[in-house]
């Protein structure tokens, strides 16, 4: 009561596993009621850098996300986030590279045969297929990549929207797969080479490349335990064709066909 706002960012000045202890040090709020070198308005991963444009900077407090206007999910980091192995998992498995098995590939639509948009066909992978527990809508017209073909009326899907704030900003990385979640995959290898693969998935019909019903189901739901928080990495996981015992690591840059194929 006297007089002043008390605002205290220090790092140093907090115990083991609080939330401030991840802002940078020489954290503050600043004049105009922004903050600098705040965890919370970071992108949770690089290094947080002072300044009206810094990673970890916030806005001023008296500023709603209405007058900011535009992606609410980039005002702390890209939509989807620019980190490790985001962008290789946006849409979904090889959607825009999958033989159409006559002489081309298969294209994007909402009906026949279908590399993304016929739920029945391919599984849709976004924000709320790994990050359940925070997100569960499976909209984000404001993504960069969802957008470039999502454009009009009626294309659009809804945008992502923070379902439960304990998950979201709480210091940890959150991994929640859809509950019971079995992936689908317009992506199928030739017929000869589907018996490598057929302890994780199941030909619907053993149809290859016949139109709408050709697609492949994972055998096993998505769960949690596939995520391995300490080690930072997914096993036993059908998106990857990974067996028991095999992993792959999030940070992984060298990847190549043979990190998810034995033959194809």
């Amino acid at each position: 009561m006297d007089g002043s706002v008390e605002v205290q960012l220090d790092p140093a000045t907090v115990g083991a596993g609080a939330l401030r202890q991840k802002n940078g040090v020489g954290a503050l709020m600043n004049g105009d009621k922004s903050c600098d070198l705040v965890y919370c308005h970071s992108d949770g991963k690089n290094a947080m850098v002072a300044g009206p444009t810094g990673n970890g900077h916030a806005p001023v407090w008296t500023t709603t996300f209405a007058v900011l206007g535009g992606d609410r999910c980039t005002k702390c980091h890209g939509n989807s986030p620019q980190t490790a192995a985001h962008n290789a998992h946006q849409v979904g498995i090889h959607y825009d590279n999958i033989y159409n098995g006559t002489s081309g590939k298969l294209a994007a639509v909402n009906t026949g045969s279908s590399s993304h948009g016929v739920a029945g066909q391919s599984t849709t992978i976004t924000c709320n297929t790994c990050h359940y527990k925070t997100i569960t809508a499976s909209g984000n017209d404001q993504n960069t990549l969802c957008k470039t073909c999502h454009t009009g009326p009626t294309h659009l899907q809804g945008n992502a929207a923070i379902a439960d704030f304990s998950f979201h900003v709480n210091g940890r990385k959150e991994i929640s797969f859809k509950p019971s979640l079995k992936v689908i995959s317009k992506a199928q290898l030739r017929q000869t080479s589907f018996s490598n693969y057929s302890g994780l998935w199941v030909r619907n019909g053993g149809n290859y490349k016949n139109g709408v019903n050709a697609f492949d189901t994972a055998k096993t739901a998505l769960t949690d335990t596939m995520w391995n928080s300490t080690a930072g990495n997914c096993s036993n996981i059908s998106c990857h064709n990974l067996r028991v015992g095999e992993t792959v690591n999030w940070t992984d840059t060298t990847i190549s066909c043979q990190s998810c194929h034995s033959k194809l």
